[in-house]
């Protein structure tokens, strides 16, 4: 009961940070482990892990929290960058999987965001402790389609102004609820939407997107 106090202590004492969460992993990983060995495995999550570090390095504002398996956990405290960075980690990831994939392995990403507070722990390692947390590894289990990203509904009072800026190549889909099954019991509803990708339209976009788009005279960094 001693140790109980403290810990209740010790939690209030922790900051908590209102944030917007991301959620991105590598599909298929574990089957293609299983088919082609570990040793294949490796590579492939490597340049999963490069292709993350690659995107999020002209963006101070993005933060990788975690490294997970063949997942990453990032965060950033405005939704503009968060959005941005997962819509060129997609892209990238596109790109790539035209020399990369082999058969019913496509190198693919799936993504989703969350917002709101959640406490920064000291454990170990930092780690990170809240609802948005919790029902961000619920909307990964989400079916995704081949070219969206998937954003809790709160998002959308949020942000949508926001994504109205990118509606020449997003389309934000209509809203539904996680079944039970997915969130596995959780005690609220779990609302969501596909925030769905043209990948021709993207082409031909010239906007935003400032911080990987270089300087006069230097090539982008994507």
């Amino acid at each position: 009961m001693r140790e109980r106090e403290q810990l209740e202590s010790t939690y209030d004492r922790y900051p908590e940070m209102t944030q917007f969460w991301a959620s991105v992993d590598l599909v298929s990983s574990s089957n293609y482990r299983l088919e082609k060995g570990p040793r294949h495995g490796y590579v492939r999550g490597e340049t999963f892990f490069a292709l993350i570090a690659a995107v999020i390095a002209p963006c101070p504002e993005i933060r990788l929290l975690k490294e997970m398996g063949d997942a990453v956990l990032l965060s950033a405290q405005t939704f503009r960058p968060l959005l941005e960075c997962l819509i060129l980690i997609d892209q990238t990831a596109r790109q790539l999987s035209r020399v990369l994939t082999t058969e019913h392995y496509p190198f693919a990403v799936r993504s989703a965001i969350d917002f709101g507070p959640a406490k920064r722990l000291i454990r170990r390692h930092e780690d990170f402790l809240g609802i948005p947390l919790d029902r961000l590894s619920r909307l990964m289990r989400v079916r995704h389609d081949d070219s969206s990203i998937v954003l809790h509904e709160d998002l959308i009072s949020f942000s949508g102004d926001i994504l109205q800026e990118y509606r020449s190549f997003l389309t934000l889909g209509s809203p539904q609820t996680l079944s039970s099954e997915l969130t596995k019991g959780m005690s609220k509803l779990v609302q969501y939407r596909h925030l769905f990708i043209d990948r021709d339209a993207l082409a031909e976009f010239d906007g935003f997107f400032v911080q990987w788009k270089g300087t006069p005279g230097q090539p982008a960094t994507i």
